[in-house]
């Protein structure tokens, strides 16, 4: 009988131990995680970067915004990095 109910406790604090781990695993996901703040996050393309000959080939791909020449509502393309970006006269900033 004593048995059984060292099973039972055993059995019931492992559960415990695992809630407590995915709990905290759980929160440390949801208040660590990058938060992108648009508005801070841009990346304005300066005049030196508009008129680059030549860019780091490395990838760490960005969204490069324009306003002119835009045929719909979203008016992003998908570049590379933010240098080769910049190079394109339409965009304005990256991101």
């Amino acid at each position: 009988m004593k048995a059984l109910n060292k099973k039972k406790i055993f059995l019931l604090f492992g559960i415990l131990i695992i809630v407590l781990v995915v709990f905290t695993l759980f929160f440390n996901f949801l208040f660590n995680s990058k938060k992108i703040n648009f508005l801070e996050d841009k990346n304005y393309c300066t005049f030196e970067q508009k008129n680059a000959d030549v860019c780091a080939d490395f990838y760490e791909p960005v969204w490069g915004y324009f306003l002119e020449n835009c045929d719909s509502l979203d008016c992003k393309k998908t570049f590379s990095n933010s240098c080769f970006a910049c190079m394109d006269e339409n965009v304005l900033f990256s991101f």
